[in-house]
């Protein structure tokens, strides 16, 4: 039996996104980052789970040349 009305994980993430400089020289760039999801669920009367909250923590990022 669950005794408890909130909970939830910390997700791990690695996105990356690709894109190409507006400029003159057309530069394509690629961004790199670390991010967490930190999710509260929240117990509802009739015993389902909804999202509460989440929020998003991003630890580093790092943007670079790239070449396709």
């Amino acid at each position: 039996m669950i005794t408890f009305q909130r909970g939830g994980p910390e997700i791990l993430c690695g996105p990356d996104n690709s894109s190409r400089d507006e400029g003159v020289d057309g530069q394509r760039t690629l961004m790199i980052a670390s991010i967490r999801y930190l999710d509260q669920f929240a117990r509802q009367s009739d015993g389902s789970w909804l999202f509460a909250e989440r929020k998003l923590m991003v630890d580093w990022t790092e943007t670079r040349p790239s070449n396709p």
